[in-house]
């Protein structure tokens, strides 16, 4: 686990303004990125320390804390940025970006009954639809290239034979899937990439969302399949998460009714998340085999087909 002197703890919370800090919880996640709960004289704050390889200051970073800004201004209950002493959103600290963050009201739940998760997915669909900030050029993009493309001839390079030909006939049908769904309107733009139940905390005033670290401009679907993982094995069958999931779904579309296309391809996009999930953990996690887990992955797809063929 990863550690800051009291020099620089001092330094990283006196950027905001608070003096006597302490740190009482840290958490490396996603790509060696850190999460420091900090107490100080003046209350408490969330110091996020980036992973520098994988974000950029003047993209990723400022603008997941511009749509924040933007979203809590609009009055949607999500995690708030803290500007510092300088009035910037972050700043840097030997070369690694740093933003901080007001504590969220609540924790995380789980299970969800089903008025809950249609609860959350009202307030996606909410999420989608407020306004938000230009989206520059560098911002990651969950767009056919990285959802299906790359994790499609990643697992090509590993498989052979009758499972190579499988793979591509599946990729196939996810490239149609994907080719139906326009990306000039409301099915495609700003998604939070992370839903799961773990970044939402719940209080007496319903759900608030945390963690956009991998927020950027996709298709609107990969934020639902984030909330829809269960789908994706065995985990459907236990008691509640089919209700649960289905439940999310319809809260979603009281806000924002999905195109009949996007309907059609709700469980394709769960297996599209695990293709990316697939290729993500190949690029950074050290466990990672690809000639162990590829055909796992491909074993899991053929149980589990979500509406595709895995058989050429």
């Amino acid at each position: 686990m990863f550690t800051l002197t009291e020099q620089e703890t001092a330094r990283l919370a006196g950027a905001f303004g608070l003096t006597g800090a302490q740190v009482v919880r840290a958490h490396e996640g996603y790509r060696g990125t850190r999460t420091l709960r900090v107490q100080a004289h003046e209350g408490e704050l969330f110091l996020r320390l980036y992973a520098p390889y994988w974000r950029s200051l003047a993209d990723q970073v400022t603008f997941e804390l511009e749509w924040l800004d933007l979203l809590a201004r609009q009055g949607q209950p999500v995690v708030r940025p803290v500007r510092t002493l300088q009035g910037s959103w972050s700043f840097l600290h030997d070369g690694v970006p740093v933003a901080g963050f007001a504590p969220l009201p609540g924790e995380p739940r789980f299970p969800l009954t089903a008025a809950e998760a249609a609860t959350l997915g009202t307030l996606l669909g909410r999420l989608h639809l407020a306004a938000a900030p230009p989206v520059p050029e560098g911002v990651f993009r969950y767009d056919a290239r990285t959802l299906l493309e790359r994790p499609l001839a990643f697992g090509l390079r590993h498989l052979q034979g009758a499972d190579a030909r499988d793979w591509a006939h599946a990729g196939q049908q996810l490239r149609t899937v994907l080719e139906a769904i326009p990306t000039d309107g409301e099915a495609f733009g700003p998604v939070h990439a992370d839903l799961h139940q773990w970044n939402v905390h719940w209080s007496p005033d319903g759900p608030g969302v945390l963690d956009f670290a991998l927020c950027g401009v996709g298709y609107r679907l990969f934020d639902l399949a984030a909330f829809l993982w269960p789908l994706r094995d065995a985990t459907a069958g236990q008691p509640g998460v089919q209700a649960m999931c289905d439940a999310f779904v319809t809260g979603y579309q009281q806000v924002r009714p999905l195109l009949p296309q996007e309907a059609a391809a709700l469980e394709a996009f769960v297996k599209l998340r695990d293709l990316w999930e697939m290729h993500d953990f190949a690029d950074w996690e050290p466990n990672f085999d690809a000639v162990r887990d590829v055909p796992g992955y491909l074993a899991r797809f053929r149980a589990h087909p979500g509406g595709l063929r895995w058989t050429s």
